[in-house]
C-alpha cells in the first residue's frame, strides 16, 4: 500500500513540474544563454544623404536592395524599406528567418556595426574593377559600381543603430553642348572618353570601422600605377536636344599630365563628318567626390571648359581632388 500511495503522489506532482517550464524558456538564442523571451532584436535605420545616386532613381533605396550588416564577427542580410522621398530615414528589416538577425547579448552591452551595399555575397569588399566601356554595360552592373559604406558605434544595449551611407568611388559627370554656329550642320556629341591610356580600372580597398563619410574616410584605397593603361568610355546619362550628359565611376587616382587628354569629346554632323575635341590637364579623383565638367564647343569650333564643380558626393559640400 505504501508503494501505491507514492506512485499516486508522483503522478499528481508531474503536471505541476511540467507547468513550471514552458517551451519558450527552454529554447536559447544561438551562442547565448538567453531565453527567447529575453532576446532583444537590434533595430536598424539607414539614410542616403547623397546629392544623387548613380542610378536613375536619385537618393533613395529601391525595392529589394540587400545590405550587408556586420558586428565584426557575424554578418546578416538586411533590406532597406523602399522610399520615393530623397534622403529619407528608413528602417532596415532582416532578410530570412527570425533567427537571421542581430540580437543584443546581455554579456556584451555594446557593439560597433559596419554596413555596405552592394551585398557582395556577404563578403567585405577588398577590390573593385569597373568597365573600360561604361556606356555598353547593363544598368544593374553600373549600379553595383556605386559602393556605399557606413559605420556606427559603439552602440549601447537596446539603442537604435543608425547608418548614414556614403559613396566610396569617384563620380565624373560631363555636360557638353555644341553651338549651332560652330560652322557644321547639326553637329552633335556621339561619345566622351575620360583619360587617354592612363586610367586604372581596378583599385584595392580596406574598409575600416570608424568614419565612413567624406570628411572622415574609413575606406583606404590603393591604385597601382602599372594599372593606369586605359581610356574610359563614359556612360550616356540623359537624352537632350542641347545638352549631352555623360558619366562614369572610377576608383580614386591621379591621372595624366598637361600633355595628355583628360577628356575627349567626339561629334558628328549631318554630312557624317566626325570631329574630336581634346581637353588636356592632369587631374586627381578623390573617393566620395563628384566632379562635374560643363563644357562647350563654341561658334569657332573651340572646346571650352565653362565650369568645373567639385562636391562631396555624399554631402554636397565643397571638396578638393586629392586621392584618399
Amino acid at each position: 500500500m505504501k508503494i501505491r500511495q507514492s506512485t499516486y503522489l508522483l503522478i499528481a506532482l508531474l503536471p505541476l513540474c511540467m507547468a513550471g517550464c514552458s517551451s519558450d524558456e527552454t529554447v536559447a538564442a544561438a551562442g547565448t544563454t538567453d531565453s527567447v523571451e529575453e532576446r532583444v532584436p537590434v533595430e536598424f535605420s539607414s539614410q542616403l544623404p547623397a546629392v544623387t545616386r548613380a542610378t536613375t532613381i536619385e537618393n533613395v533605396w529601391t525595392s529589394g536592395d540587400v545590405i550587408a550588416v556586420s558586428n565584426g564577427s557575424t554578418l546578416h542580410r538586411y533590406i532597406a524599406a523602399a522610399t520615393s522621398t530623397a534622403g529619407a530615414i528608413v528602417n532596415l528589416s532582416f532578410a530570412g528567418e527570425y533567427s537571421d538577425q542581430f540580437f543584443w547579448p546581455t554579456s556584451n552591452p555594446s557593439w560597433t556595426f559596419t554596413a555596405w551595399y552592394p551585398y557582395n555575397n556577404g563578403t567585405q569588399w577588398t577590390a573593385i574593377e569597373v568597365a573600360e566601356n561604361q556606356n555598353t554595360i547593363d544598368a544593374d552592373v553600373y549600379k553595383n559600381y556605386d559602393l556605399l559604406y557606413a559605420t556606427c558605434g559603439p552602440v549601447d544595449f537596446k539603442k537604435r543603430v543608425h547608418f548614414v551611407f556614403y559613396h566610396q568611388l569617384a563620380h565624373v559627370i560631363v555636360n557638353a553642348t555644341v553651338s549651332p554656329a560652330s560652322g557644321y550642320s547639326n553637329e552633335r556629341v556621339t561619345a566622351i572618353e575620360f583619360g587617354r591610356n592612363n586610367v586604372a580600372l581596378t583599385g584595392s580597398l580596406t574598409m575600416g570601422t570608424t568614419g565612413g563619410s567624406v570628411a572622415t574616410p574609413s575606406v583606404a584605397w590603393t591604385v597601382a600605377e602599372a594599372n593606369k593603361t586605359h581610356s574610359v568610355t563614359m556612360r550616356y546619362k540623359e537624352p537632350s536636344s542641347s545638352v549631352y550628359t555623360y558619366e562614369c565611376m572610377l576608383p580614386p587616382q591621379a591621372i595624366g599630365d598637361a600633355d595628355t587628354p583628360l577628356l575627349t569629346i567626339k561629334t558628328i554632323d549631318n554630312e557624317q563628318a566626325t570631329r574630336t575635341y581634346l581637353y588636356k590637364s592632369p587631374y586627381t579623383l578623390q573617393a566620395g567626390y563628384e566632379y562635374t565638367f560643363d563644357m562647350s564647343v563654341n561658334e569657332l569650333g573651340v572646346l571650352k571648359v565653362n565650369s568645373l564643380t567639385i562636391t562631396g558626393w555624399g554631402t554636397g559640400a565643397g571638396g578638393t581632388g586629392t586621392v584618399k
